[in-house]
């Protein structure tokens, strides 16, 4: 069983959006940060189902301290997994394991650097 099914299926009915490689809440979703994508579809419009699901995950943390830990390791292996910043638009684009994709949001072309690029 995944992860905070709950918190996945309230954070899909308050956002029902298509898998968009520029969209930071599908990419929590398809790497299965559900508590990031949670965290940042709340901070960025209302979401009732994920405001009550999320407090019911919050509550089985114990304490602020366990839940933000949690929530900051989430963040962390989100960025493990390939993006890059859209030349055009600067928004981030995630990669899967492709070294060059069209970004959802502008359509411009992004390419993944290599570690030497950086």
């Amino acid at each position: 069983m995944p992860r905070y099914e709950n918190l996945r299926r309230a954070v899909e009915e308050d956002h029902p959006c298509t898998d968009d490689n520029s969209c930071d809440v599908a990419a929590g979703l398809r790497y299965d940060c559900v508590l990031w994508a949670a965290h940042v579809l709340q901070g960025a419009t209302e979401t009732p189902a994920t405001d009550e699901a999320m407090e019911q995950v919050r509550a089985r943390f114990g304490s602020e301290a366990a839940f933000k830990a949690a929530l900051d390791a989430d963040c962390k292996r989100l960025l493990e997994n390939p993006h890059a910043t859209c030349p055009e638009c600067n928004a981030l684009v995630w990669m899967d394991d492709n070294e060059s994709v069209t970004c959802d949001n502008c359509h411009a072309t992004v390419k993944l650097k290599s570690d030497d690029e950086e």
